[in-house]
């Protein structure tokens, strides 16, 4: 639209995210360091995963054979990850943010 207008268009002004200012900072020895042990420790972890899912894909191909397990199967896992989630809740409710009413559109039970 502004060229449509006659205004000129800057490479600013290309509708791109601005956050703040970039300010750069040099890095040291001990970044580097950290950087390389994070790349380490988060392959040996993916690493590790790849090994639990064929050992899990080979548990199931040779135990999970029947319709009725799959569906057994299924039900755990939806249970278990329920579970997970709604204890984990339950474990951090009280550190949780308060809201008021007000912050609430629309009707609220209290």
């Amino acid at each position: 639209m502004r060229l449509f207008y006659g205004v000129s268009v800057n490479i600013n002004d290309l509708g791109l995210a601005k956050f703040g200012s970039v300010t750069t900072v040099n890095n040291t020895f001990y970044d580097i360091v950290a950087a390389v042990l994070f790349g380490v420790v988060c392959g040996l972890l993916g690493s590790f995963f790849i090994y639990v899912q064929t050992k899990m894909i080979k548990f199931r191909k040779m135990n999970i054979t029947t319709n009725s397990r799959k569906i057994i199967e299924g039900v755990f896992f939806a249970f278990v990850t329920a579970a997970g989630f709604y204890s984990a809740v339950l474990l951090t409710r009280e550190t949780c943010l308060k809201a008021s009413p007000s912050h609430f559109h629309g009707r609220v039970n209290e």
